[in-house]
């Protein structure tokens, strides 16, 4: 697992072979972390323009996590798979 791009306490973006994983932090009062397997139209949208492309994403996982839960993978930091 690599890191291939991060604003430290925000979001990181890890590859894992052809896999692109996001990683966003979330929460109010507690804070969380929120991994998602970028699809093959995100992953376009990161090779096209990098973290800026996908900030729409980044913000929607900020604002309404509970619409991404079913695509949370597990802990990237701890092997995500």
């Amino acid at each position: 697992m690599t890191i291939l791009a991060q604003e430290p306490w925000t979001w990181t973006v890890y590859a894992d072979g052809d896999r692109r994983i996001l990683s966003v932090f979330t929460g109010g009062v507690a804070m969380w972390e929120l991994s998602i397997d970028l699809t093959a139209e995100e992953r376009g949208l990161w090779d096209a323009g990098g973290i800026a492309e996908l900030m729409p994403l980044v913000k929607g996982i900020q604002q309404t996590p509970e619409k991404y839960r079913a695509r949370q993978v597990p802990d990237p930091q701890q092997g995500g798979r």
